[in-house]
């Protein structure tokens, strides 16, 4: 993918980052951009990394494909570090973007870290600036009991973002978590609901398939955790319930870790997982590998209970659509937007994640019912609102009504 050689542009998408789910993100916009919008110019801005992930991820989309279609490469950065310092470097790539290109739309794909360039008064000409903002969770209510530290965290995100909503560039706000939404408007944001875009689809493996692959015996209830596997997964405190359940409860269940385990936790990983095989009922395989996307599906169809135990994690997460399009309950964390996701739209069963104790008892429910919390209709159809094309229609038809 080339840089972009031209010196105006209607629309440009701001992404300085690479890996997660970037790539797939832009995918999904550029896919409905051309085949709605196709007379307006479209630079796309970000790392030469970035690049390599959408082209691997679309071949089609090219500077070469169409001429209302350009690359821009900035330079690489990681976004962990000083959100000072990446709030000002930012906001300088903002400008030069807006400088070069003069759009009249901008979309920063991760608006976090331009709130500060935003909030403190930086002009960008005749632009709107909209965005998505991934962590507007210190802002929304919580019943956890807040640290010192993170109410004054809270206090100042309430701050920043009520300055940014007084900038006249700052358009629209797009926000994953929807409970966030009413009170981000309360600030003045024009803040929007955005769909979670998870692509659901199957690959050709069999229920039959995939539990034959990890030789899960036919009489045991399948509980899957799977992704990419550490502690925010809560995968120390599912160990742990692992050992409370009785030997009667351990000959009835099979646990598959399905996923890289991070180099932090595979040591105890494999000491605790290692001596749960030798002193229980229980079959629990370990598949420490990278689960290609395209089996995704097909794995978590092929289990009778997805695990999402998560640990002080924010937001939502795509396990709950992968497992509500499967019609595969899960076991979810209580907390945040994960919790009210499960309550909402009966996805299964939530448990304070931080306690064995209550992990291991809802797996006792779900071997006394096997679908306890389940709504199989209201899940599906939660499922199937959150999908690329809403996305993408939410953004696009917002920015281009």
């Amino acid at each position: 993918m080339a840089d972009s050689s031209g010196s105006v542009a209607d629309f440009v998408i701001f992404e300085p980052y690479f890996g997660g789910h970037r790539a797939e993100y832009i995918s999904h916009l550029l896919t409905l951009w051309n085949e709605k919008i196709r007379e307006e110019r479209l630079v796309v801005a970000g790392p030469a990394k970035l690049f390599n992930d959408l082209e691997a991820l679309s071949p089609g989309f090219s500077a070469d494909a169409a001429n209302n279609l350009s690359f821009f490469q900035l330079p690489q950065q990681n976004h962990y570090g000083s959100t000072l310092q990446l709030g000002r470097k930012n906001g300088q790539l903002l400008k030069l973007l807006t400088n070069r290109f003069q759009p009249t739309q901008v979309l920063a794909m991760y608006l976090d870290h331009l709130q500060l360039a935003l909030a403190t008064g930086g002009q960008y000409g005749d632009v709107s600036i909209s965005g998505i903002l991934f962590r507007p969770s210190l802002h929304h209510e919580t019943k956890r009991r807040r640290s010192f530290r993170e109410m004054i965290a809270h206090q100042g995100k309430i701050a920043s973002l009520k300055r940014m909503a007084s900038n006249p560039n700052v358009g629209a706000v797009f926000s994953l978590n929807p409970i966030a939404v009413p009170s981000l408007r309360k600030l003045g944001l024009d803040a929007i609901s955005l769909p979670d875009p998870v692509e659901a689809s199957e690959s050709g493996l069999t229920r039959e398939d995939v539990r034959s692959q990890f030789g899960i015996r036919p009489d045991r209830m399948l509980f899957l955790l799977f992704g990419m596997l550490d502690r925010r997964k809560g995968l120390f405190q599912l160990l742990e319930a692992l050992d409370l359940l009785s030997s009667a409860e351990s000959g009835s269940v099979a646990v598959l870790l399905a996923g890289p385990i991070s180099e932090a936790a595979k040591i105890a990983v494999r000491k605790k997982a290692d001596f749960l095989q030798h002193n229980s009922e229980m079959q629990l395989v370990v598949h420490d590998v990278l689960i290609p996307v395209a089996d995704v599906q097909s794995i978590v169809k092929a289990a009778d209970v997805v695990l999402a135990p998560y640990v002080g994690h924010i937001g939502s997460s795509a396990v709950l659509v992968r497992a509500a399009a499967a019609g595969i309950p899960v076991l979810s964390t209580n907390s945040d937007l994960m919790g009210v996701n499960v309550k909402t739209h009966a996805l299964g069963l939530t448990v304070d994640a931080s306690s064995p104790a209550e992990i291991a008892e809802g797996i006792r429910k779900f071997l006394a019912d096997s679908k306890a919390g389940f709504g199989e209709e209201t899940a599906k159809q939660w499922a199937s609102s959150q999908t690329p094309a809403a996305f993408a229609q939410t953004i696009l038809n917002r920015l281009y009504p």
